[in-house]
Parts: C-alpha cells; structure tokens; sequence
C-alpha cells in the first residue's frame, strides 16, 4: 500500500513539473532561403519565440546560430541552400540547443533578426560593404563578435555573470 501510494505520489509530482518543462521547449518546424538582389536570407520558423546568440569565426566566413531552448521537430530536412551570398546552411542538434551553421562568401558578413507572431528567427548575409553602411547609420558595428549574444536578454545575462 506505502509502495502504491509513493508511486503516485511520484508520477504525480513528474506529471506536474517536468513534463510541462519538456512540453514548453521551442520546436525548429523549418528553414526556408531567398537570395535577392540585396541579401541572401535564411529564416526559422519557430513553434514559440526563443533566445538565440550569433557567433562570428575570426576570418568572418562561418557564422554560428545558437538557439537556445529549441528542439528541432523530428523529421526536419537537412537543408540544401546556397545562393550568391551563403555558400551552405548545415545544423546540429544538442540538448536544448539548435545550433545552425552558415559559411559565407568571401566579402560578405551577417545580420540577425526576430520577428513574432509567428515566431521566427532570420539572418540576412549581405555584402560587407552594405554592412558598414547600415552600420554607420544605426551606430552599431556591423560584424558581431565572437561569442557575442544579438539577443539583447542573452546579452544582459552573459554581462550579469562576469
């Protein structure tokens, strides 16, 4: 009877906080890619809205998406994009984490954005040029850094901890 009743208790207390904790993960549906006559863009179509930081490597070729609490939705195709500005688009997937992997044209760098409803998540390569202007008029720098956050909460939370 003790061993029944601590068993429910159990597959109460699992039912109640860590299901919900699985259930509320963002899910990557799909990729969709444009190249047009101003940008290449890549864009995620996400389940909920979700934190994500932008790596740049050193040359500025390889730029790395981390959506943070995402999982990709099973079945998801391995994407098979270039254009005259993305050169591939490749992702992994690890815990709770979708990292995406752009390799860019040499002269080219990255801009991130979101938008809501629904929720998504797109980059825009752009030749560096066009990047320096845009740049010089919101005062921005226009390649992010390497381990820098473009989401402005995953930004605050990586200064926090230093």
């Amino acid at each position: 009877m003790r061993f029944s009743k601590r068993l429910m208790t159990f597959v109460l207390a699992f039912s109640l906080f860590v299901l919900p904790m699985t259930a509320s993960a963002a899910s990557l549906g799909s990729m969709r890619f444009h190249s047009g006559g101003e940008h290449d863009r890549v864009v995620f179509d996400l389940s909920d809205a979700a934190d994500y930081e932008l790596d740049t490597s050193a040359d500025g070729r390889t730029v790395t998406l981390v959506l943070k609490g995402v999982r990709a939705k099973s079945g998801l195709a391995k994407p098979s994009f270039h254009g005259s500005r993305v050169q591939s688009v490749s992702w992994s997937e690890k815990g709770s984490e979708v990292y995406v992997t752009v390799k860019l044209a040499a002269g080219c760098k990255v801009k991130a954005g979101a938008l809501s409803k629904p929720a998504r998540i797109f980059l825009d390569a752009v030749p560096a040029s066009a990047a320096a202007s845009t740049s010089a008029k919101t005062g921005t720098t226009g390649k992010p850094s390497a381990g820098t956050s473009s989401n402005p909460s995953v930004a605050a939370a990586k200064q926090a901890a230093k």
